[in-house]
Protein backbone atom coordinates (compact mmCIF):
# COMPACT_ATOMS: atom_id res chain seq x y z
CA UNK A 1 0.00 0.00 0.00
CA UNK A 2 1.29 3.43 -0.84
CA UNK A 3 -0.64 5.12 2.18
CA UNK A 4 0.82 6.64 4.98
CA UNK A 5 -0.04 4.39 8.05
CA UNK A 6 -3.13 4.84 10.44
CA UNK A 7 -1.03 4.72 13.60
CA UNK A 8 0.86 8.30 12.40
CA UNK A 9 -2.80 10.56 12.16
CA UNK A 10 -2.20 13.23 14.47
CA UNK A 11 -6.04 14.86 13.32
CA UNK A 12 -9.35 13.46 13.90
CA UNK A 13 -11.18 12.77 10.72
CA UNK A 14 -13.73 15.65 11.84
CA UNK A 15 -16.07 17.72 9.37
CA UNK A 16 -13.58 20.71 9.82
CA UNK A 17 -10.78 18.86 9.04
CA UNK A 18 -12.24 17.41 5.72
CA UNK A 19 -13.45 20.83 4.82
CA UNK A 20 -9.85 21.87 5.48
CA UNK A 21 -7.98 19.50 3.33
CA UNK A 22 -10.55 19.57 0.56
CA UNK A 23 -10.40 23.18 -0.06
CA UNK A 24 -6.85 23.55 0.17
CA UNK A 25 -6.28 21.18 -2.32
CA UNK A 26 -9.08 21.72 -4.63
CA UNK A 27 -10.89 24.91 -4.61
CA UNK A 28 -8.55 26.21 -7.29
CA UNK A 29 -9.87 23.84 -9.26
CA UNK A 30 -13.46 22.52 -8.61
CA UNK A 31 -16.47 25.05 -7.96
CA UNK A 32 -18.84 22.05 -6.63
CA UNK A 33 -20.14 22.22 -3.11
CA UNK A 34 -18.42 19.56 -0.81
CA UNK A 35 -20.85 18.35 1.59
CA UNK A 36 -21.38 14.99 -0.36
CA UNK A 37 -17.70 14.21 -0.36
CA UNK A 38 -16.86 15.22 3.46
CA UNK A 39 -19.69 12.75 4.30
CA UNK A 40 -18.51 10.02 1.93
CA UNK A 41 -15.37 10.44 3.47
CA UNK A 42 -16.83 10.49 7.31
CA UNK A 43 -18.25 7.18 6.73
CA UNK A 44 -15.20 5.76 5.12
CA UNK A 45 -13.87 3.93 8.05
CA UNK A 46 -11.10 2.66 5.96
CA UNK A 47 -9.29 5.80 5.90
CA UNK A 48 -7.49 7.75 8.75
CA UNK A 49 -7.23 11.58 8.41
CA UNK A 50 -3.44 11.12 7.25
CA UNK A 51 -4.65 9.09 4.87
CA UNK A 52 -7.58 10.89 3.16
CA UNK A 53 -4.59 14.23 2.97
CA UNK A 54 -2.38 12.48 1.42
CA UNK A 55 -4.96 10.86 -1.43
CA UNK A 56 -5.79 14.98 -1.44
CA UNK A 57 -2.49 15.78 -2.22
CA UNK A 58 -1.25 13.53 -4.92
CA UNK A 59 -4.44 14.39 -6.63
CA UNK A 60 -4.08 17.70 -6.30
CA UNK A 61 -0.57 18.00 -7.57
CA UNK A 62 -1.16 15.69 -10.72
CA UNK A 63 -4.23 17.79 -11.51
CA UNK A 64 -2.57 19.73 -14.24
CA UNK A 65 -0.61 16.93 -15.34
CA UNK A 66 -3.59 14.09 -15.62
CA UNK A 67 -7.02 15.69 -14.35
CA UNK A 68 -7.25 19.50 -15.47
CA UNK A 69 -8.52 18.80 -19.23
CA UNK A 70 -9.72 15.04 -18.08
CA UNK A 71 -12.56 17.47 -15.99
CA UNK A 72 -13.19 19.89 -18.71
CA UNK A 73 -14.09 23.25 -16.78
CA UNK A 74 -14.17 21.77 -13.42
CA UNK A 75 -17.22 19.57 -14.37
CA UNK A 76 -16.45 16.83 -11.43
CA UNK A 77 -17.35 16.66 -8.05
CA UNK A 78 -15.16 16.37 -5.19
CA UNK A 79 -16.32 12.84 -4.34
CA UNK A 80 -15.42 11.79 -7.49
CA UNK A 81 -12.03 13.14 -7.63
CA UNK A 82 -11.59 11.60 -4.35
CA UNK A 83 -13.13 8.45 -5.49
CA UNK A 84 -10.30 8.53 -8.27
CA UNK A 85 -7.68 8.43 -5.53
CA UNK A 86 -9.09 5.76 -3.42
CA UNK A 87 -9.66 3.45 -6.15
CA UNK A 88 -5.53 4.13 -7.07
CA UNK A 89 -4.24 3.85 -4.07
CA UNK A 90 -6.24 1.62 -1.97
CA UNK A 91 -8.39 -0.81 -3.99
CA UNK A 92 -7.83 -3.52 -6.34
CA UNK A 93 -8.53 -2.76 -10.05
CA UNK A 94 -10.99 -5.54 -9.61
CA UNK A 95 -12.96 -3.40 -6.75
CA UNK A 96 -12.71 0.10 -8.83
CA UNK A 97 -16.48 1.16 -9.05
CA UNK A 98 -15.84 1.98 -13.31
CA UNK A 99 -16.85 -0.31 -15.84
CA UNK A 100 -14.23 -1.64 -18.04
CA UNK A 101 -14.57 0.02 -20.83
CA UNK A 102 -14.63 3.60 -18.70
CA UNK A 103 -12.64 6.56 -19.54
CA UNK A 104 -12.05 6.52 -15.64
CA UNK A 105 -9.82 3.48 -15.44
CA UNK A 106 -6.69 4.22 -17.62
CA UNK A 107 -6.85 8.23 -15.72
CA UNK A 108 -6.48 6.19 -12.71
CA UNK A 109 -3.70 3.84 -13.56
CA UNK A 110 -1.89 6.98 -14.29
CA UNK A 111 -2.82 8.30 -11.67
CA UNK A 112 -0.66 5.49 -9.50
CA UNK A 113 1.81 5.79 -11.62
CA UNK A 114 2.70 9.51 -10.93
CA UNK A 115 2.08 8.58 -6.98
CA UNK A 116 5.04 5.65 -7.65
CA UNK A 117 6.98 8.22 -9.55
CA UNK A 118 6.53 10.81 -7.34
CA UNK A 119 7.03 9.11 -3.84
CA UNK A 120 9.94 7.46 -4.20
CA UNK A 121 11.22 5.98 -0.84
CA UNK A 122 7.77 3.96 0.00
CA UNK A 123 9.76 2.01 2.93
CA UNK A 124 10.09 5.20 4.64
CA UNK A 125 6.47 6.77 3.90
CA UNK A 126 5.09 3.72 5.77
CA UNK A 127 7.43 3.73 8.80
CA UNK A 128 7.60 7.49 9.14
CA UNK A 129 4.67 9.19 7.48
Amino acid sequence: MILPKKEFNIYPKTEENLNAVLSYHFDKYLLFDKNEAVEDLLKNNTLSMNQIEFIAKKLSESWCQLFENFFREKTTSYSNIMNYGICGLILPESKWQYSKGSKARPKIREFIEFVKNTERDFDFLSTNN
